[in-house]
């Protein structure tokens, strides 16, 4: 503490403490304590891999399944008929399309049992 130039030095020096993992299986400090690395000027402290072959097969074929385009959603008809899931009761309620949003996978709805809840 007496050796830095001034406070920065101090305060680096401390986070960098803080954020060095003490071992390749258990974090650093500040990653106990935050539940994530903290921003530091040291590179990270990283074990080679140890996965095999097989490992590496399905867990590039986990990303590639992740990356895949998605099927084409049907669109919906006006007047057809729908349920919708209220997202914080998480209640079902059954509605009809009126027209299309200008946002994508969105539309309109009238919904038909429009209690008071």
């Amino acid at each position: 503490m007496d050796k830095c130039k001034n406070e920065a030095d101090f305060t680096l020096g401390l986070i960098a403490y803080h954020d060095t993992p003490i071992t390749d299986t258990l974090p650093g400090p500040a990653q106990l304590m935050f539940g994530r690395r903290i921003n530091s000027r040291l590179g990270p402290l990283r074990s080679h891999s140890t996965l095999n072959t097989e490992q590496k097969t399905l867990l590039s074929e986990k990303r590639a399944a992740h990356l895949k385009q998605p099927t084409k959603q049907t669109s919906l008809a006006t007047d057809q008929p729908v349920w919708v899931q209220h997202p914080i009761t998480r209640k079902w309620h059954q509605g009809t399309v009126m027209r299309p949003d200008d946002s994508p996978h969105s539309w309109y709805l009238y919904k038909l049992n429009a209690q008071s809840e």
